[in-house]
């Protein structure tokens, strides 16, 4: 049922040192297999759409109960919903790329609530996680100090 290595297809050392310490361990392996194991994945979907699979191959009452498992894996080692998408391909058997992790994050609110404003407004957030660095949420000045 094992299918590692998983391909961690990051340049950034930071952002490599990042996934591989959360998915490329011994405990990690063994509850991802569990969970294959609890799903009949047999096989790695590589750089396949994880999501189509699930849709086609799982009853749609198990989807979100796989979900969830990999939502409570990501849990259990204590790391944030920036490395949900890390998880859900690792124990798939997907490649992981960069833009599956991201340290740090813009949204998009689209209807602020009420309480904020009672005008219709456009709301972005930044979201922000431990292992966030500095030069990716403070944009250089163009100007000299002030």
């Amino acid at each position: 049922m094992s299918f590692e290595p998983i391909n961690i297809n990051i340049n950034d050392p930071k952002l490599f040192a990042d996934v591989a310490f959360a998915v490329d361990n011994v405990l990690f392996i063994k509850e991802a297999n569990k969970i294959r194991k609890r799903y009949k994945i047999t096989s790695p979907l590589r750089n396949g759409n994880y999501q189509d699979w699930v849709i086609t191959h799982l009853n749609k009452d198990y989807i979100h109960k796989l979900f969830k498992d990999i939502t409570d894996l990501r849990l259990f080692f204590g790391l944030d919903s920036n490395y949900q998408t890390v998880f859900e391909k690792a124990v798939l058997g997907c490649d992981i790329y960069e833009e599956d992790y991201k340290n740090t994050e813009l949204i998009y609110l689209p209807q602020p609530p009420s309480h904020i404003t009672d005008t219709p407004s456009t709301l972005f957030a930044l979201t922000l996680t431990p292992q966030t660095r500095k030069k990716e949420w403070i944009k250089p000045s163009d100007t000299t100090n002030k």
